[in-house]
């Protein structure tokens, strides 16, 4: 499902409002698609070798009998002669029967090569559409990081002393940072998620903290570049909110095809572990439109 269409889904429900559905159509519009590691993993080569040799054997078994022809054997047989001789009807009947046998065998070989073929395609698909949403998670958050060094100097030009605040978004944006490194190959790890998602958490209530500023400073509060900056902290908080319930549900999709049979044995087979969610916060039905 694309982000259009949970826009619509989440306008529709009445989670958000018809004017909250096209800011964020519009910021979704503006944001260019970021790259990201392929998460395509090869295929299981020794089940697929494994596959090839039984069907191998069984091809071997059932034409020779288990041994190798003897090097001057009559490889041609007279059909004629075979048909009006007594005895040798049933050489016939014993090849026939030894193809029948064949294609009984070799059948579920090959209906279960391509069934696992199949869902393993399936499984590295879902894998890759939560990667996708994964880097769309991660571009707004990084989007989100770099609007603050703007803020900061916006808010020095009218502030003096108010360096705590100051000091605490900076220390904030940097554990953001240091928390969101190497996450992308990390999102089995709830922990991790967690963590990642603690260190938002709290840059975001800093930078509200300095938002907060402008009720004490009239000159800040209607500077053209604060206002700019305000807008712009809006539209990546819908953005970010918008992002992480795609990420969820491409999760709930991929973990349910890892847990559900026939799936669960390609994915025990293809190493494909369950990813981790974002939880939901306290309040988030109201992170659309942040009271800054």
């Amino acid at each position: 499902m694309s982000f259009e269409d949970r826009i619509t889904r989440m306008e529709t429900s009445g989670k958000i409002t018809v004017e909250q559905a096209e800011e964020m159509r519009a910021s979704i519009r503006s944001m260019d698609t970021p790259v990201f590691e392929n998460a395509r993993r090869p295929l299981p080569m020794g089940l697929i070798a494994g596959i090839g040799a039984a069907a191998v054997l069984a091809v071997f078994f059932f034409t020779t009998g288990g041994t190798a022809p003897a090097p001057d054997a009559d490889v041609i047989q007279n059909v004629s002669e075979i048909m009006n001789q007594s005895g040798k009807v049933g050489e016939m009947s014993k090849n026939v029967t030894t193809g029948m046998s064949m294609f009984i065998i070799l059948l579920p070989i090959v209906l279960s090569a391509l069934g696992f073929t199949y869902l393993y395609n399936d499984l590295v698909k879902k894998e890759e559409d939560v990667m996708a949403a994964w880097s769309q998670v991660e571009s707004n958050y990084q989007r989100r990081a770099d609007l603050i060094p703007g803020l900061i100097d916006t808010v020095k030009a009218y502030v003096d002393h108010e360096e705590s605040v100051l000091v605490e978004v900076t220390k904030s944006r940097a554990n953001a940072m240091d928390a969101m490194k190497n996450v992308d190959k990390k999102l089995e790890d709830k922990d991790a998620l967690a963590a990642l998602e603690n260190a938002q958490r709290s840059l975001r209530a800093n930078v509200t903290s300095l938002f907060g500023l402008a009720e004490n400073y009239p000159q800040l509060r209607s500077a053209d570049n604060f206002l700019t900056l305000q807008d712009q902290f809006e539209g990546t908080e819908n953005r970010i909110n918008v992002a992480r319930m795609a990420f969820n549900e491409t999760v709930r999709d991929y973990n349910s095809a890892t847990r559900k049979m026939p799936g669960a044995l390609a994915a025990s087979v293809g190493g494909f572990k369950r990813k981790a969610y974002f939880e939901a916060d306290d309040g988030s039905e109201n992170a659309v439109k942040p009271a800054f």
